[in-house]
């Protein structure tokens, strides 16, 4: 499951069938929005398309993780854009503190971050979810609240959260 690299492209009222898919490609829909999707390719391929963003493996956890990524009903998706400044500080709290954390709450399988390769920064946090409503209950925010977490509470500068389940129709 731990894949060291990951293609990802988020789709707007798009068809899976217009990005070059190949065989290890993973679909999701939003939960919230069916327009939204997002594809997931763990080889690699398909980097000639301009809505692909290559992200490496940073960290994950368990650090013991088997299966792969759709053996969760739900997938929580946020990427993260934090000032170079913040980058360090930032990414020792979601490997230290915040992933530990989360994936302690009841329903939350795995955690898997990743940054951006190339001239763009992002963090990609892909979290393993039982339940669609983990990512926003009160168990979440408790876990995420943290000293740590109010003196980061400002980093980032923009980001894009959302819940997808699998989509079975590619």
């Amino acid at each position: 499951m731990t894949t060291p690299r990951l293609v990802a492209r988020w789709l707007v009222d798009e068809e899976p069938e217009s990005v070059a898919l190949v065989e290890e490609s993973l679909a999701f829909r939003s939960v919230t929005d069916a327009s939204r999707r997002l594809i997931l390719t763990t080889d690699g391929a398909g980097l000639a398309d301009d809505r692909a963003v290559p992200f490496r493996l940073r960290h994950g956890f368990p650090q013991t993780l088997d299966g792969d990524l759709a053996d969760a009903p739900f997938l929580l998706a946020v990427r993260v854009f934090a000032a170079e400044e913040d980058r360090d500080e930032f990414r020792r709290w979601l490997d230290e503190e915040h992933c530990a954390r989360q994936v302690g709450i009841p329903g939350v399988r795995w955690y898997l971050g990743y940054e951006e390769d190339g001239p763009e920064h992002s963090f990609l946090n892909l979290w393993g979810l039982d339940d669609p409503t983990i990512a926003d209950g009160a168990a979440w925010v408790q876990a995420r609240d943290t000293e740590w977490w109010a003196r980061l509470a400002h980093v980032p500068a923009s980001a894009d959260r959302d819940v997808y389940r699998r989509d079975e129709a590619i």
